[in-house]
């Protein structure tokens, strides 16, 4: 008798353990659901830090006067009509290509 109360015991003590940790809206369930919600907090953050420097543009915008020509400067590249454009690139000069390659004799 005794056996056979301590094997209902055990089972039921088994299922309630299944439930806690591994059934829906257990432990891991909810330990899931807390990473996810710190990652999406995260990922909102920086969506409210971007949306308040383009609310700032937009005040900018509507009231500056320079700043549509800043950025036209900054994202196309338009410069004015009386200003001369000067491009610097990293490419090497022609007679620095000739002393380094090795002439074949």
């Amino acid at each position: 008798m005794i056996k056979i109360l301590f094997l209902i015991l055990l089972t039921l003590f088994l299922i309630l353990q299944y439930t806690l940790w591994l059934g829906n809206g257990g432990v891991i369930t909810a330990w899931n659901l807390k990473h996810r919600i710190a990652k999406q907090a995260q990922t909102n953050e920086q969506f409210y830090k971007r949306n308040l420097k383009l609310t700032d543009q937009i005040k900018q915008l509507k009231t500056g006067k320079n700043i549509a020509e800043t950025l036209a400067r900054e994202r196309m590249g338009l410069i004015k009509a009386d200003e001369t454009y000067y491009q610097i690139t990293n490419t090497p000069l022609k007679e620095e290509i000739d002393h380094e390659t090795p002439t074949q004799q």
